[in-house]
């Protein structure tokens, strides 16, 4: 779990969501530990310019690498001096342990968003 070295699990935790997978949202909810602090923004096909603060302007950021909003929240971030242990965009796990596939370098590069890496 990322939030969890982070201390990040005893505050509310955001969820910003299109509503096109339930299941993630039913799976956060019905967590023990997540459930209660989780906060659903849901069927959201875009993001309200307060929406994109809060992202923007959060203590921790986890957003889907396949999602050209989150990508622009996480470069949006790093122009702001957030940390990349902050900044949970293009992390994946390996032995109960998150680790980066894209440091601060890479999200700023055009070919990271791109679906035709040919």
């Amino acid at each position: 779990m990322i939030l969890k070295p982070l201390g990040m699990l005893e505050h509310p935790i955001v969820l910003f969501s299109d509503g096109e997978l339930p299941s993630v949202e039913e799976g956060l909810l019905r967590d023990p530990v997540i459930g209660p602090k989780l906060i659903v923004l849901g069927n959201k096909t875009s993001l309200t310019g307060p929406d994109t603060a809060l992202a923007m302007l959060s203590d921790v950021y986890i957003g889907n690498p396949a999602s050209v909003t989150s990508g622009y929240i996480a470069r949006s971030r790093h122009a702001l001096g957030y940390n990349e242990e902050q900044t949970y965009m293009f992390r994946k796990e390996h032995k109960d342990n998150w680790i980066s596939v894209c440091n601060a370098k890479c999200i700023f590069n055009p070919w990271v968003m791109s679906t035709n890496l040919v």
